[in-house]
């Protein structure tokens, strides 16, 4: 009788082996499957570039839900394109977390696919810029961030922020005609008018010799 239990027990523990993580799986997967927001776009772009901003929405088992992107304020953004047809989207300037941002916001109504938005994007501000994503739906919200590092091209024949004819002669040297318009009135006006004051003394000089003469003649 005892050699039975302890084969029952032996048994029992090679089962709970399995049973747990099997349920350990089984109570993850509405959470594996459920709502989620994705960005993709690159982590590098150069300033005089266009580039695209892509918000792929897995809404799991959710049909309605709404989605608010808020972007730089200072890059210039087309109209958000999405695979479910024609989207309108409420957009505003204000502030999030200190920070100067363009909100675009999306409702969603009875929905059962992946979402995706995507947005052509020119960059106006150099250096690390953030993008930030929220999102709710009937059973919570949630959030993400990206960072996008926007960095000059030295070649590029644009004299970008922070180039300049020191560290990016090649973008920032050159001038419009008018410049040289100017830079040559103003050399010919400089030319002029040392002629005529060499001519000055020149005359002033001798008309002293000619006063001392008459000087000594008397």
């Amino acid at each position: 009788m005892l050699i039975n239990n302890r084969g029952v027990l032996k048994m029992m523990k090679k089962m709970l082996k399995f049973a747990i993580p099997l349920l350990v799986l089984l109570v993850a997967l509405p959470f594996v499957y459920g709502f989620d927001v994705s960005i993709k776009t690159p982590s590098v772009v150069d300033y005089s570039n266009v580039f695209y901003v892509n918000i792929v929405i897995s809404p799991g088992n959710e049909t309605a839900f709404d989605v608010v992107a808020l972007l730089p304020t200072s890059w210039e953004i087309t109209n958000w394109t999405s695979n479910v047809g024609n989207i309108f989207a409420e957009h505003r300037n204000t502030q999030y977390l200190g920070e100067d941002v363009s909100a675009f916001r999306w409702k969603f109504n009875n929905i059962n696919q992946n979402v995706t938005l995507t947005a052509k994007v020119l960059p106006k501000s150099v250096g690390k810029n953030r993008l930030m994503f929220v999102w709710t739906y009937p059973q919570g919200f949630n959030s993400n961030e990206f960072m996008v590092n926007v960095k000059t091209v030295c070649g590029n024949n644009i004299c970008e922020p922070g180039e300049n004819i020191f560290n990016c002669p090649a973008d920032c040297q050159r001038f419009p005609q008018m410049f040289w318009v100017v830079v040559l009135l103003i050399a010919t006006g400089i030319t002029i008018a040392g002629i005529m004051y060499r001519e000055y003394k020149k005359l002033e000089k001798k008309g002293r010799r000619t006063s001392k003469r008459r000087r000594k003649k008397r």
